[in-house]
């Protein structure tokens, strides 16, 4: 008997020391699975941050995306409206040129009018001066000559007239000369100036153009970035669920734990108290084992 409760003894202290062990591991368990809970908690409201910040940085996208898309739209009428300038300006460049050529031809025209005008007071002079010499022969020859030297009179007056009209034309002439100068100084001034505007303006379509394809493909990159977080945030929302489902298993993990912990340490307790009643029982078991070795013959 007295061995029997000393192997008693022995196996309930050995179960003590394996309950204390699984108890001692059970609050570390619990420790870390409750860790591990608030952990994946915080992690959660992470992610509901992010999810939150993707869905914004989504709606963001997109007025970002419409603002592009009426600045491209701007650019496109802008372009459309340059391309018209540019049609314009080559037109006044045409109608310029033209008329600078016009302004040179009509110098010329009044160049050879000035020549023709030159030869008619030369002879306008000449018929002056032989309208003088008639009307000297006419008067030498007495009454004969009367009838000629009344035409030769009529002539050099008419001579007179056409001097006189030659100078008004010539003084007309040179007017001209001096105003179709300044004109054609004037019109390839300007036009050298319309070159210079129909360049600067064909260089700023071309600007127009570039910056109308920029914008463009910056709306498109834009969009592109639009549907990437649009599927971001789909995924996120995915993973936050499945997050949130972890972070219950992981609560309710360490709610076992914790409720197998304090199992385990009652248990131990039971334990203990079965190893001190055994070790009474082994005290009695020797005390009995003592009074019967005394009453043995």
């Amino acid at each position: 008997m007295l061995s029997s409760s000393e192997e008693l003894t022995q196996s309930t202290n050995e179960v003590v020391v394996g309950a204390e062990q699984v108890a001692a591991t059970m609050q570390e368990l619990a420790t870390g699975s409750e860790a591990q809970a608030n952990y994946t908690s915080k992690f959660s409201e992470h992610m509901q941050n992010f999810a939150k910040t993707i869905e914004d940085s989504s709606k963001e996208s997109d007025k970002i995306y419409q603002t592009s898309n009426g600045v491209y739209s701007l650019t496109k009428n802008g372009r459309s409206m340059m391309s018209n300038s540019v049609l314009q300006m080559k037109s006044i460049d045409s109608i310029v040129k033209n008329s600078v050529l016009g302004v040179k031809e009509l110098d010329v025209k009044s160049r050879e009018i000035s020549k023709l005008v030159g030869v008619i007071e030369t002879v306008a002079e000449q018929t002056n001066l032989l309208a003088l010499n008639a009307a000297i022969e006419a008067a030498r020859v007495g009454e004969q000559g009367k009838g000629f030297a009344v035409v030769a009179d009529e002539i050099r007056q008419l001579a007179e007239q056409v001097s006189v009209s030659v100078v008004d034309i010539t003084r007309i002439v040179n007017n001209i000369q001096s105003e179709s100068s300044k004109v054609a100084i004037e019109l390839e001034t300007g036009y050298e100036e319309v070159e210079k505007d129909t360049i600067q303006i064909q260089q700023t379509g071309e600007t127009f153009n570039k910056i109308s394809s920029s914008v463009e493909s910056m709306g498109n990159a834009i969009k592109d970035i639009s549907n990437r977080l649009a599927d971001n945030k789909s995924t996120t929302a995915n993973m936050n669920t499945n997050i949130e489902e972890i972070a219950g298993l992981s609560e309710q993990s360490a709610a076992g734990i914790e409720q197998t912990s304090a199992t385990a340490q009652q248990t131990t307790s039971t334990m203990q108290e079965v190893s001190s009643s055994s070790e009474e029982l082994a005290k009695l078991a020797e005390k009995l084992s003592k009074l019967v070795e005394r009453f043995k013959i």
